[in-house]
């Protein structure tokens, strides 16, 4: 699962998005919280909004104007269910849970889901891995059908499955389609356009002393949070480190990667 959220605190006309009040709602809050619909979902029966561009990724994504508009948060969800792997902790049960727990929760009506939306292709993959990964992976995809589950050579315990390829690929689509509908908002509205560029859904980084280099040193925050840590270890570290940093840098978007 994918969330972007548009809009955060601190930016003059724009509705404020409360880092407290998303993360900070108690149980006994939680328990009358009346559960409805609130994802607003894009089908093909509203006329959506359209951008110039003749290769526009959205054209088969039918979004309605004011709803891109008005939107605080897009998410679009990649749930991988073929990953299925026992004790291992990409659960294919996990994308699943944080959807319910955001329906129970009812954090805000402005969300918007972005359904429909296509597979990167291997030439938006080749943009940021090698063709002979991009080869390998689609080979070692014959061996997890004929094996049931193999293992990937890497830094971790990676396995795949005869669908993970494909799985992986709409992954990829889901962040580039998140971006691509800021984009279209953009030029929606009555501000210049917009250019974002993607680069990759994880930046392979999590050690607290990894910091960035060059021109972009001090720029990377990571929080990596010990074993057996709680939500309320997770509250204190949004709400004493990472919305003080976000407000003070003063994004234009958030990409939440969950799950």
């Amino acid at each position: 699962m994918l969330p972007l959220l548009r809009h955060c605190c601190a930016f003059g006309s724009h509705h404020p998005l409360t880092w407290r009040s998303i993360f900070q709602t108690s149980e006994r809050e939680q328990k009358h919280i009346p559960i409805r619909s609130w994802s607003a979902q894009c089908l093909a029966n509203y006329e959506g909004a359209s951008v110039s561009d003749k290769d526009n990724p959205l054209k088969k994504i039918a979004v309605p104007d004011n709803s891109l508009l008005d939107a605080h948060i897009l998410y679009c969800t990649s749930p991988a269910l073929g990953h299925n792997k026992e004790a291992h902790p990409e659960s294919n049960k996990r994308v699943p849970a944080i959807v319910d727990a955001l329906e129970k929760l009812e954090l805000t009506p402005k969300v918007l889901e972005i359904q429909n939306f296509n597979p990167a292709s291997l030439d938006d993959v080749a943009r940021v891995h090698s063709r002979s990964y991009i080869t390998g992976l689609e080979k070692a995809m014959s061996t997890a059908a004929d094996e049931g589950l193999i293992f990937i050579e890497g830094t971790g315990p990676t396995y795949a499955t005869e669908t993970t390829f494909q799985e992986s690929l709409l992954s990829a689509g889901a962040g580039i389609t998140l971006v691509d509908s800021v984009v279209a908002a953009s030029k929606l509205g009555p501000n210049p356009p917009l250019g974002f560029a993607l680069l990759g859904s994880y930046p392979g980084t999590g050690k607290i002393n990894e910091v960035g280099q060059g021109d972009g040193e001090g720029t990377t925050l990571n929080l990596p949070l010990p074993g057996g840590s709680g939500d309320y270890a997770m509250r204190c570290a949004f709400d004493e480190v990472i919305a003080p940093s976000a407000q003070r840098f003063k994004p234009d978007i958030i990409l939440v990667s969950a799950g």
